[in-house]
Formats: C-alpha cells, structure tokens, sequence
C-alpha cells in the first residue's frame, strides 16, 4: 500500500475545453511517464484522436 504521506506523480494533458484527453498515474515516487509518451498523446490530442486515459 501507498505512504500516504507521499504524492504519486501524476501528469494529465487537458483540453482547451478543460477535459481530461489522457492521464498518467504513477505507482511510486520514480514511476513517471516517458517524454515521447508525452508527446505521443499530445500528437494525438492535436490531430484529433482520442487517447485514453491510462
């Protein structure tokens, strides 16, 4: 089980519309998405596809 004492790392991309289009939540302090899977979503929020949240 998680510290609750500590913050999981998070990063959402939201929309202009303020909609979540894709999340990622970590499982541990070092578990933090790759850049490129950053970017990767980005793209596909860009080129209007949509991207699940994880």
């Amino acid at each position: 089980m998680a510290d609750p004492e500590v913050a999981i790392p998070s990063v959402f991309v939201v929309r202009r519309d303020g909609t979540v289009a894709w999340s990622y939540i970590g499982e541990r302090m070092s578990d933090r998405p790759a850049s490129q899977m950053v970017l990767e979503a980005l793209d596909g929020i860009a080129g209007g596809a949509s991207n699940p949240a994880r």
